[in-house]
């Protein structure tokens, strides 16, 4: 599940007959072996994704400015690592946030 930005398509996603459950399907017919989900802006969506459903791994936009917007590392990385989430980071040089042309 890519890019899951708020809480009512986190509920689309987790309801019966939802994207979750097909993966959950194709993961018992052998069709895929991870489950995972990812998150752009929002912290607090993944943090209740795995409250929801325990996700193999959450990719998640991390950089050195993580800590003057919506954090990722304050808000989502102990959840993700008290339930044993694997975790990667994109964005990580914060390139696309910053006001400079580093072309």
């Amino acid at each position: 599940m890519h890019d899951v930005w708020s809480l009512h398509e986190l509920d689309e996603i987790t309801l019966p007959g939802g994207a979750l459950e097909a993966a959950v399907q194709a993961r018992k017919d052998g069709y895929v072996r991870y489950i995972s989900i990812s998150g752009h802006s929002n912290p607090a969506v993944q943090v209740e994704a795995l409250n929801r459903f325990p996700f193999d791994s959450v990719l998640c936009a991390m950089s050195v400015l993580d800590r003057f917007i919506l954090s990722f590392a304050d808000e989502f990385l102990p959840v993700a690592k008290a339930k044993g989430t694997a975790v990667i980071g994109m964005k990580n040089s914060g390139i696309r946030s910053s006001r400079f042309d580093i072309r």
